[in-house]
């Protein structure tokens, strides 16, 4: 399986005195179905990008359906309130907690994020899963980490990103829609991630 990096170098995002540094992305489809939605939704996070990221989550589009259906006229309300959700960046949300944490936190703008392997997910989810991207999330920065269990600034942890065989991000946490692998999280910032 080849390695994928998504790297979106606005460190700052969305802070003022980064905005007019571009993103570099490098991105592959995923080796195993093609769809490459996990790393979609990766990216859309990281850039702040609401539409693409609440079209690949399942229980947002759910979510919208039934408002289109009942009253038609909440619906551009509806996502206005799931497009703040994505992208509040709010310090005190910024810790992991035995719950999870809210996407957005995990794929903050400036970090590394790598495919490391993908494997047939969960299945006690809401629908059944496809394939289950786990990616390895590096944070160059301390100041724009999210902070562990005891408070501590992650270096690195590992993700996973259920998808749908129709490319949709299931919820797999109380909190946010990651399963994290509490066991790869690591707080060491004196040397390098991986180590």
């Amino acid at each position: 399986m080849t390695a994928m990096i998504v790297s979106v170098r606005r460190t700052n995002w969305p802070y003022p005195d980064n905005v007019e540094n571009p993103p570099t992305v490098n991105t592959a489809p995923l080796p195993e179905h093609g769809n490459g939605a996990a790393m979609r939704y990766v990216q859309a996070l990281q850039e702040g990008n609401c539409d693409e990221a609440i079209a690949l989550i399942l229980w947002m589009q759910e979510r919208i359906e039934r408002s289109r259906l009942k009253v038609p006229a909440d619906v551009a309300d509806i996502r206005e309130e799931l497009c703040q959700s994505l992208t509040d960046r709010r310090i005190e949300g910024n810790q992991l907690t035995e719950e999870g944490i809210e996407d957005q936190y995990v794929f903050a703008p400036g970090c590394d994020v790598t495919l490391v392997r993908v494997d047939t997910g969960r299945d006690d989810l809401e629908r059944p899963v496809a394939l289950r991207a786990w990616v390895d999330v590096r944070y160059p920065r301390q100041d724009r980490a999210p902070l562990s269990l005891d408070g501590e600034p992650i270096r690195h942890l590992l993700a996973g990103i259920n998808t749908t065989d129709n490319s949709y991000i299931l919820k797999a946490g109380v909190v946010g829609n990651l399963e994290i692998d509490y066991e790869s999280v690591n707080t060491d910032w004196n040397r390098p991630p991986g180590e």
